[in-house]
């Protein structure tokens, strides 16, 4: 199938991605209430929210990575 082509959704290999695109969009959000209930109990509420400040600094981070490998990939193209 062409990437152009619009998907089928009857298509088996259309259905079997998105149902893993839930499952693994479920599964984080499982993983994040757990790791985020152990942070909580084994450190203050203020050591878990700075925990999470740090996640967000390093999301921003990888971000902006992505953005200028992009433009570099952009004006070699």
């Amino acid at each position: 199938m062409e990437p152009h082509e619009r998907h089928d959704p009857q298509d088996a290999r259309y259905r079997v991605a998105a149902a893993l695109h839930v499952s693994l969009f479920n599964l984080s959000i499982t993983l994040d209430a757990l790791f985020g209930g152990l942070a909580v109990d084994s450190i203050a509420t203020t050591g878990a929210l700075w925990i999470g400040g740090g996640l967000i600094l390093a999301v921003l981070g990888g971000t902006g990575r992505a953005r200028r490998l992009d433009a570099r990939r952009a004006r070699r193209a």
